[in-house]
């Protein structure tokens, strides 16, 4: 958003420019896990390939940390992101290779509702003469993730 080109803390009182950069592009970094519930149906054989669908509920939980060096310059602020929770549809082909092996390409698209990210505990280093470090506070802005899986795995049957 716009904190990637203006500053969190550009005057203080209303007057004063604090010497505070812009954040740049990135805050931090995360994992995400797509906790995912899929029904899935699947076409009898056509010769080696075997068709499936599906689609279920799914849940995406985020761990983060800022990493970004003008936030943790001073202190080490603490970032949350709510879990998001919506659909996944899901589309594949499996290709028998031998008797028991197979291929697999799987497809899944999920599309999920907004999540809010809250960085609390923000301290930033600031030009202004005896007035080293200024206290923001926290931030809060909405983050929307709409992935789409492909993955290709090789599979076998007992």
């Amino acid at each position: 958003g716009d904190l990637a080109t203006k500053s969190l803390a550009p005057t203080a009182l209303d007057l004063i420019p604090t010497g505070v950069p812009p954040l740049g592009e990135e805050i931090g970094e995360a994992n995400a896990a797509p906790l995912m519930f899929t029904v899935v149906a699947r076409t009898p054989e056509l010769g080696r390939v075997r068709l499936y669908a599906g689609a279920g509920p799914v849940v995406l939980l985020v761990r983060a940390k800022v990493t970004n060096a003008v936030l943790t310059e001073v202190a080490t602020p603490k970032i949350e992101i709510t879990p998001a929770y919506g659909v996944v549809a899901q589309a594949g082909v499996d290709l028998r290779l031998t008797r028991s092996i197979y291929a697999r390409l799987d497809l899944k698209e999920i599309w999920l509702t907004p999540s809010e990210t809250r960085i609390s505990n923000i301290h930033v280093k600031t030009t202004i003469p005896l007035l080293d470090t200024v206290e923001v506070g926290s931030a809060t802005s909405q983050v929307q993730a709409n992935p789409l899986i492909v993955q290709l795995g090789v599979g076998a049957n007992f």
